[in-house]
């Protein structure tokens, strides 16, 4: 497939100003999209998103999909994260790819371009584990929300817990994914509910444990509410 001449026919698709290989293009009000190919012409890196068109970030997300396109062409990972990434107004550090198989993006639409193309998007390092199974990176999509620009980080997590007093508890014996207003949430809940815990888990699967029985505790270590809130947000968003 010619892959230059298949993007340039998308609807109002041009070519991105100081970008080499690299298009933008809109099929919708308030929809944009750009790529970029690979180096060797044979992978387009794509990007959507939402809003106003942003061509600072179209136009760092083609640099640097060119310069690391053997790093985010991973087809055998259902999420590849590369760091160094940067846009100017913009706090994202990451670049992370989705392979074919899991974006699906033209599966339907357009069945021999989907092979070619990754779906990439500008992230935050705490966000990503980096060997997140499909069903995870799934999940993990819909708690990011990429095609939104102006966004917050959302630190990878997993979490369990069980509340004695609102009989409230995660399902089974595994940690889930978990957004993280649900972690600050129930560790509040810890207070005066003996018996009651929160576990949760790093993107380098480090694990704590925050539990209430006379006093509140973090990993067997007394503790205040306000430190162990303190703590969660260090160890996910900083660590």
């Amino acid at each position: 497939m010619d892959l230059r001449q298949t993007v340039a026919s998308f609807r109002n698709c041009a070519p991105l100003a100081d970008a080499t290989d690299a298009w933008v293009w809109s099929p919708a009000p308030g929809l944009h999209f750009s790529g970029a190919l690979s180096p060797a012409g044979d992978t387009l890196f794509q990007l959507s998103y939402r809003g106003e068109y942003r061509e600072e970030i179209a136009r760092a997300v083609a640099v640097f999909s060119r310069e690391h396109a053997a790093e985010l062409a991973s087809p055998e990972r259902p999420l590849t994260p590369v760091a160094g990434f940067a846009a100017p107004g913009f706090a994202f550090d990451t670049l992370a790819a989705l392979p074919p198989a899991v974006h699906q993006h033209y599966e339907y639409e357009n069945p021999e371009l989907n092979p070619f193309v990754y779906e990439v998007f500008p992230g935050y390092a705490c966000e990503f584990a980096g060997d997140e199974n499909e069903a995870e990176t799934q999940a993990r999509r819909r708690l990011i929300s990429p095609s939104t620009l102006d966004r917050e980080p959302v630190p990878y997590l997993k979490m369990r817990f069980r509340n004695t007093r609102t009989g409230v508890h995660s399902q089974g014996t595994q940690r889930g994914l978990a957004p993280l207003a649900i972690l600050h949430q129930e560790l509040a809940g810890l207070m005066d509910a003996p018996g009651s815990f929160v576990e949760f888990e790093n993107r380098h699967h480090e694990v704590w444990r925050a539990a209430f029985d006379d006093t509140l505790t973090l990993d067997e270590k007394p503790t205040t509410l306000a430190d162990a809130h303190s703590f969660a947000d260090e160890v996910l968003l900083h660590r």
